[in-house]
């Protein structure tokens, strides 16, 4: 098996790959220890001549702090910031002047504004004079009764029409009644009497169709005229509202300009306040700036400290120089250290590697033989074809068996229908034959067919012995071939229990062959245990070695560390350089304060004129916006009498229509009441005729008198005239806009010159607060002191710090060559460990090839034992086969005979069929053709 064969081919090399890389590593860990301890040695030597250069670098310190830069550039600033003072105070005073010239032109404005608003109330009650007298377009409406008498006097006419037409038909009433019902030439007069009749009445309908037309032609003229005249009004009434609006907006035309230079002035007042103030924030920010004076000559102080400060970061940075050069060994020794762990990691790791890829190999072996178990396990499986055929080869002659009693009883039927056919030819060829012979004088064609029923009649006894034998044939032969089945199947079922003894004999070989693979899995297992713990174990040791290293590391780092700390150089510049930089912090600050102290003053003149003259600008400004909206009122009031007039007259424009509608309505009442009379009329004629019996001798009209038109069209007419015509109120309320505005105008006016006065008044005494705020001392005596004392102070600390540094050399000295001694002995544990962990590893694997070695043996046992199972069981199933398939054919053949049998009697039962339906075919001819 190939698990075997690798199994035999891994195991031995991977031993001796372990072994190779494990002494490996035990040489380069003896090598790298032993370069470690050198360089150990090497910077310990280092590090006590850099040290010693970095405390005589420190002896310069005290030498570089001075005080008087400091003093000469605080001097230089306090004297500048006094000039500056008195500059600014000069320039804040003259701040408000544009604001006082744009102050002049604004009163000017105001007075102008003023005198135009009062002189407008005048010239508005002039306007009543542009509303027109329409009286005159009013005259069609005072007409409108007469025009209603009128139709009415034309439907009254109706009357008249009727009472001639009562008048007429009288007459030819009494004629008709004289005439009576006599003879023909009597009945004759009458009938022509009777249309007489008829055609007044024709006549007179037609009439009053005719005046009917007419009152409907007068009433649309009517209404015509009074839409034309309403027309015409309103035309007049809004052509005069537009004339007055027109009017009344050019008189408002001079306000509305002074309106607007009133607004102009108040954006430039507002400009100007602005301006104002923008320069107010441009002195405040110029005298807040007065501080930064200061930045220069601080500036120079700053950089001359920073000079000192340099000097000091650069004797810093020497030190910081020499104490990497001093510290250049450690962290170089540092980097050797983990340079030299990252080699025996190397190695442990190319250990790691080797057993990571063995115990890859060793996975492998383990799932080749898990593999094979799962194979050996089913390597019975292989019989379970040949037991497979065994059945199937049952099976089929089984079914072979179970078609025969089919076979039998199909042919049997088949027998027994020729049987069934053959007895009933027989009774009717008997009857035809007898038919045949009493007629076949008469129709000679019968002759023919009682020869054809006859030759029939005569094969019958014959066909019904062949049936008889055919049946005897058919059962022989299903009996014979369902014993030949049973002698294969009985063959066949010998296979069985062979093939069992055949795999039970291979199932011994296999269990044993497993078994031994197991125990090959189990040695696999411990094998790759062991492997397996062998990197973990050395990095076990080298940890413990990297961490012997570090700690010499550490020591040598803290000898150092601690004997700087001693030096307390970085200490001392650090201290040094805060010290100055806060001392000049301070300088700088007491200077800007002292600065700061002397522009208060003016610093609160301008807050204060700011104030002012802001607070005076926004009255001037809220003195100019009541004038402003004084204007604007006395324009509205000026506009409200212009508006009223307008409206008013357009209000008369809804009355003319309401007019308009009026009339129409009684215009059509009265349409409607006239053609109701000559309605009314018209029946009254339609429904008086010639028949009618006891007509009066004077017709009265039955139409009462009616009211054609109301009197409210003529007192409606006459009110509207007389409201268009009175203009007293609006001329009322228009003279009183006159002193209303003038009043509020002057105190508009008013209040501007009290806005306009404060203006002045806050600029005065801004020039004189500004003027008086120029002047102020300092004194720096206190500050001058204070730099003098600090100065001295940090001299003594770094002589002090310069004067105590060979105590700490002789220290450092000491711990470096305890630390030298420790290098030497870093990875002296290593070999011991390495050495047994190699002979342990061995062993697992010299046991493991062992039991692959049995293994072997065993398969090899197998192989022998599956070949003889072959060859029992493969001679005895070829010569079943051949049997069976002897059985079958015999069996075939008893079948195919019998059947033969069948199909003989099947076709002369055929023959005798065809002949009785030939001469049946005669027999019926001729019955057709004789009746």
């Amino acid at each position: 098996m190939k698990v075997i064969e690798r199994s035999l081919e891994v195991l031995p090399q991977s031993a001796v790959r372990i072994a190779s890389s494990m002494e490996t590593a035990a040489t380069t860990v003896t090598e790298q220890g032993k370069s470690f301890a050198d360089d150990v040695v090497g910077c310990a030597n280092s590090l006590k001549a850099d040290v010693s250069a970095i405390a005589e670098q420190m002896a310069a310190i005290p030498a570089m702090i001075d005080p008087a830069p400091i003093l000469d550039c605080c001097t230089e600033a306090l004297n500048t910031a006094a000039s500056d003072l008195r500059k600014l105070g000069s320039d804040a005073a003259a701040i408000p002047q544009r604001l006082l010239e744009q102050v002049a032109t604004v009163q000017q404005v105001v007075d102008e504004a003023a005198r135009t608003a009062k002189s407008l109330p005048g010239t508005i009650p002039a306007l009543s004079k542009l509303v027109p007298d329409f009286d005159s377009q009013l005259t069609f409406f005072h007409g409108l009764p007469a025009r209603g008498d009128a139709l009415a006097s034309q439907a009254r006419r109706t009357t008249e029409m009727f009472e001639h037409y009562g008048r007429m038909l009288i007459p030819l009433s009494e004629q008709l009644a004289q005439l009576g019902a006599q003879d023909v030439t009597g009945r004759t007069m009458a009938q022509a009497v009777v249309t007489q009749a008829k055609a007044l009445q024709s006549d007179s309908l037609a009439q009053v169709q005719a005046l009917r037309g007419t009152l409907q032609a007068n009433v649309a003229d009517l209404t015509f005229g009074v839409d034309d005249a309403s027309s015409k009004a309103l035309l007049m009434i809004g052509g005069a509202a537009d004339l007055v609006r027109k009017t009344g907006s050019d008189l408002m035309a001079p306000l509305q300009a002074q309106i607007d230079y009133v607004e102009r002035m108040q954006g430039a007042l507002s400009n100007e306040a602005a301006a104002c103030d923008a320069l107010f924030d441009d002195s405040a920010a110029q005298l807040g700036r007065v501080g930064d004076i200061v930045l220069k000559p601080m500036a120079e102080a700053r950089a001359r400290v920073d000079a000192v400060i340099d000097q000091l970061k650069a004797a810093a940075s020497n030190v910081d120089t020499m104490l990497k050069k001093a510290l250049q060994p450690i962290d170089a020794l540092e980097a050797r250290a983990d340079t030299i762990k990252q080699a025996l990691d190397d190695v442990v790791s190319v250990v790691g590697e080797e057993v990571q890829q063995i115990q890859g190999l060793l996975a492998e072996l383990d799932d080749d033989a898990e593999k094979a178990k799962a194979a050996l396990i089913a390597l019975p499986e292989n019989f379970a074809p040949v037991r497979a055929k065994i059945a199937e080869a049952v099976a089929l002659l089984e079914e072979i068996k179970g078609r025969i009693p089919g076979f039998v009883a199909e042919a049997n039927r088949a027998l027994d229908g020729a049987a069934a056919e053959l007895d009933q030819a027989e009774g009717l060829c008997n009857s035809a034959i007898e038919i045949c012979t009493r007629h076949m004088m008469k129709s000679p064609p019968l002759m023919m067919a009682r020869t054809l029923f006859m030759g029939v009649k005569s094969m019958i006894p014959g066909a019904k012995t062949a049936i008889a034998t055919a049946r005897k044939s058919v059962d022989a032969a299903g009996s014979q071939a369902s014993g030949l089945m049973d002698q294969g199947i009985s063959a066949v079922e010998v296979l069985n229990p062979l093939l069992d003894q055949a795999i039970a004999k291979v199932q011994l070989a296999i269990d044993k062959l497993v078994a031994l693979l197991v125990k090959l899995q189990a040695a696999l297992q411990q094998v790759s245990e062991m492997a397996g713990a062998i990197p973990p174990e050395l990095s076990t040791q080298l940890d413990t070695a990297a961490a012997a290293m570090h700690d010499v590391l550490n020591k040598v780092r803290i000898t150092v560390q601690e004997c700087l700390a001693k030096l307390e150089c970085e200490t001392l510049v650090q201290r040094l350089q805060q010290e100055l930089s806060a001392l000049l912090d301070r300088t700088i600050a007491t200077v800007d304060q002292k600065i700061r102290e002397a522009s208060a003053p003016l610093q609160k003149a301008l807050q204060q004129g700011r104030e002012a003259v802001g607070q005076a600008a926004e009255l001037a400004q809220e003195s100019l916006r009541t004038l402003h909206a004084a204007l604007t009122s006395a324009q509205m009031q000026a506009q409200k009498p212009i508006h009223q007039l307008a409206e008013m007259m357009t209000s008369w424009q809804p009355r003319i229509t309401s007019l308009n509608s009026a009339a129409k309505q009684q215009i059509s009442q009265a349409e409607a009441k006239v053609l109701a009379v000559v309605d009314q009329i018209a029946q009254k004629i339609a429904a008086l005729t010639i028949e009618v019996p006891n007509i009066p001798v004077e017709v009265q009209s039955a139409v009462s008198k009616f009211s054609t038109f109301a009197a409210q069209i003529t007192t409606d007419a006459k009110t509207v005239a007389s409201q268009a015509g009175s203009l007293n109120d609006w001329q009322t309320i228009a003279r009183q806009c006159n002193d209303v505005i003038a009043a509020s105008i002057d105190t508009a006016s008013t209040e501007v010159a009290q806005g306009l006065a404060e203006v002045r008044v806050a600029s005065d005494n801004l020039r004189a607060e500004a003027q008086s705020a120029c002047e102020a001392a300092v004194n720096i005596e206190a500050m001058v002191t204070e730099i003098e004392e600090s100065m001295t102070r940090m001299k003594h600390e770094a002589q002090a710090v310069a004067d105590g540094a060979g105590a700490a050399l002789d220290d450092m000295e000491g711990s470096l060559q305890e630390a030298s001694t420790e290098a030497e002995a870093v990875v002296d544990h290593y070999a011991p460990v390495s050495e047994q962990l190699l002979e342990e590893a061995q062993a697992q694997f010299d046991s493991a090839t062992e039991i692959a070695e049995e293994a072997k043996e065993a398969e090899q046992a197998l192989a022998a034992e599956i070949a003889a199972a072959e060859d029992s069981v493969r001679q005895p199933s070829q010569e079943t086969a051949a049997q069976t398939e002897a059985l079958k054919n015999e069996a075939q053949a008893g079948i195919d005979a019998a059947l033969v049998e069948v199909q003989a009697v099947q076709a002369q039962v055929e023959v005798a069929r065809t002949d009785v339906i030939a001469a049946e075919a005669i027999v019926d001819a001729e019955v057709v053709k004789h009746g």
